[in-house]
């Protein structure tokens, strides 16, 4: 394994659904799919309350995915949104190891590209 440079910018989205809105038949969708998607992708699920309603839409059009849900960042941005802090909060605030939220899981994130 060789890591590589992480891309300058990433894209980051947040597609809210509601049992209204089909929630258990997309994550059952995504279920049958998030092997399947692109390596280059890395999508999460999150079950929470919620109050608010290319790649994509080719592996799971059933998400409804539109260009509006889509924020490009850089990827050490990203961290700060995954992890759900607000959009204001500055990068250094990572240096202070706290999350906003109760953590019950670790993760690690790596960028890798296959040798051509």
């Amino acid at each position: 394994m060789k890591l590589v440079t992480v891309p300058s910018t990433v894209t980051v989205f947040t597609v809210p659904k509601t049992l209204e809105d089909g929630a258990t038949k997309s994550l059952y969708k995504w279920q049958q799919v998030a092997d399947k998607i692109d390596n280059r992708v890395f999508m999460r699920v999150v079950i929470d309350v919620v109050n608010k309603k290319e790649i994509m839409n080719d592996s799971f059009p059933e998400l409804g995915l539109t260009q509006k849900d889509c924020t490009k960042m850089s990827w050490i941005e990203s961290i700060l949104y995954i992890a759900e802090y607000p959009t204001s909060v500055p990068l250094e605030e990572l240096f202070q190891g706290k999350s906003l939220f109760k953590n019950y899981f670790k993760a690690k994130s790596d960028s890798l590209l296959k040798k051509q």
